[in-house]
């Protein structure tokens, strides 16, 4: 022990962290705890449906609602996605996440931090891959250039649009377009959702188009268009609107 003052203050601040460390540590234990609980109930009752992006949305909309100053928003959530995603395994189903692209490549490896990640040869061979049970989540990016989303109703049962990427800014920004999710399952309602649908014309928010047709998000689907999909909102965090 130190009899300097200023090094016995640091000392005590070192012991106030791993305090603070230790009762991360211990929550974390305890969620897992109830996480394995999940899975079980899950299992007994023949549920698979261990990603609910719009439950995911909604937890971390709450948590960039909180005040976590000094403790940056982007930063707190990314964290929260790492415990999501080992929460996955914990609940013994690990997601599978296989892209159709490069580009598709860093937004699932951005969002879906503790997945299994694979690459596929383009947008259908990744959807096939969802389609067959071989991967959780397809990610095509929106630079995709290829027709590929109205196939998502062919399969059977059909594929469905289930989220955004990123939804949560990154501190540190991945470079390239944002990306779309693809799950067996459909979408779940977070509170602040848009419907994905093919349409004719370029309504609402255009994601992508081709052919002369047009993938779009809208908060009201019209007759013309033919819904596949949906997601929450992105966050916009304070942080990144100056």
């Amino acid at each position: 022990m130190t009899d300097n003052p200023a090094e016995q203050a640091l000392a005590s601040f070192r012991q106030r962290i791993d305090c603070c460390d230790l009762a991360i540590l211990e929550s974390l234990r305890e969620r897992a705890r109830t996480v394995t609980l999940v899975g079980m109930d899950k299992r007994a009752r023949g549920l698979t449906d261990v990603y609910r992006p719009g439950r995911e949305a909604a937890l971390m909309r709450r948590l960039a609602e909180a005040d976590s100053a000094p403790f940056p928003t982007a930063s707190l959530l990314g964290v929260w996605r790492e415990v999501i995603g080992a929460s996955f395994a914990i609940e013994g189903q690990p997601l599978h996440v296989t892209s159709a692209s490069p580009e598709a490549w860093e937004r699932a490896r951005t969002h879906f931090r503790a997945a299994r990640h694979s690459q596929t040869l383009g947008a259908r061979a990744a959807l096939n891959a969802v389609a067959a049970g071989e991967a959780s989540i397809g990610v095509v990016s929106l630079e995709d250039d290829t027709l590929w989303w109205p196939t998502l109703a062919e399969f059977d049962p059909p594929l469905h649009i289930v989220a955004r990427l990123p939804f949560v800014p990154e501190p540190y920004p991945v470079e390239g377009s944002d990306a779309l999710a693809i799950s067996r399952n459909p979408p779940d309602p977070s509170g602040d959702d848009l419907t994905v649908a093919t349409s004719s014309e370029a309504v609402g928010e255009v994601l992508a188009s081709c052919g002369g047709r047009f993938l779009v998000a809208v908060t009201a689907v019209r007759a013309d268009m033919v819904p596949i999909g949906g997601y929450a909102v992105p966050i916009l965090l304070k942080e990144t609107t100056g």
